[in-house]
């Protein structure tokens, strides 16, 4: 099978057997008329979860967003229950745990939290440009771009529910981001000690799934099989991107391929450099000289934060993450869209 790759977001086993689940749910079919069957997951080395849509789906879907502008209405309505989602998420993340009385009725809320609220109105500004021409539509994106509650639902509510599931079989808790959604709920419980123990000695997962089947495998060598699907990158002194916001500046680059801000070493000046940007990066962002992003379109978080903060920021760049490294000095020409080791 042929992959194109999507896009790249910090996860784990776990929580990507979950993200699959919004891209082949009803939420996806009733918006787009088709969902998503196939699809692979990689854990990257350095962190971060890059995720493949076979070719033949990634067309069947671009075919199916073009018709978007003529469901305008009903698209509206789907954001608004992303603003709605948005709401209740809150209140949950506030209370914890204790907001499900179990694990599944969690994720069944996430599933059409993160849907409605986080993929569908990325997926459509992304691609489909002449939704912006739409003002009101364009507003309700910028503003649900601005949050994303999926991240600490899953880590705050999702995760100790599953923790808690397991301690009532007698499982290791330290394994519950390691099983996949459908073997919680088959109890595959036999798989955790080794898949920790792999996991713990460097090794990384990929996740494939197929309509009734799924495969998890890890492997010592996982840039090996990144780079046999979308080929070894070449070294370059120049990338180039979309200008999000116009300026010049030079810094240090330091990678974020993680949520959490405290996991990267940053000083103000230095320049940002993700696979994209979510809110959980906004301290970063706002000390930052520049941000360079691999993804991303004219309604990407990245494009809405830094023309806010007037912040140089070239998105679009698709392998600004693996050419560069922390600590590299760059200049950033956001005039020309350009990147430039100095």
């Amino acid at each position: 099978m042929q992959w194109d790759l999507y896009l790249t977001r910090p996860s784990t086993l776990l929580g990507t057997s979950i993200w699959y689940a919004w891209y082949s749910s009803e939420f996806f079919d009733t918006a787009f008329g088709m969902h998503i069957t196939d699809a692979l997951f990689i854990e990257q080395e350095q962190g971060g979860v890059r995720y493949y849509w076979s070719q033949d789906e990634t067309n069947a879907f671009l075919n199916a967003v073009s018709k978007g502008p003529e469901k305008i209405k009903e698209w509206k309505a789907l954001l608004a229950r992303g603003q709605e989602l948005n709401t209740k998420a809150q209140h949950c993340i506030e209370q914890g745990p204790g907001a499900f009385p179990n694990y599944r009725d969690a994720v069944d809320f996430l599933n059409d939290l993160a849907f409605h609220a986080t993929v569908f109105p990325h997926l459509t500004v992304n691609i489909t440009g002449e939704l912006l021409k739409d003002k009101e539509y364009a507003s309700t994106v910028a503003e649900l771009k601005k949050v994303s509650f999926y991240p600490p639902f899953l880590e705050k509510v999702v995760v100790p529910l599953v923790e808690h599931y397991l301690v009532e079989h007698n499982i290791d808790p330290a394994g519950a981001t390691l099983l996949t959604l459908n073997e919680l709920d088959t109890k595959a419980f036999d798989r955790v000690e080794g898949r920790l123990t792999r996991h713990e000695s460097g090794e990384r997962f990929m996740y494939e799934v197929h309509p009734g089947k799924e495969l998890v495998t890890f492997t010592a060598d996982i840039q090996k099989v990144i780079e046999s699907i979308e080929g070894k990158p070449e070294a370059a002194t120049c990338l180039t991107g979309t200008v999000a916001c116009k300026g010049k500046v030079r810094g240090r680059v330091r990678i974020a391929q993680t949520n959490d801000p405290a996991a990267v070493t940053f000083a103000p000046g230095d320049v940002l450099v993700a696979p994209s940007t979510s809110p959980t990066l906004m301290p970063l962002m706002s000390i930052c000289s520049a941000i360079i992003t691999d993804e991303g379109g004219a309604m990407c978080h990245a494009a809405i934060v830094s023309r806010e903060l007037k912040k140089p920021c070239i998105i679009g760049t698709k392998n600004a993450t693996k050419l560069l490294s922390d600590g590299d000095l760059v200049e950033v020409d956001a005039e020309k869209g350009e990147v430039r080791l100095v």
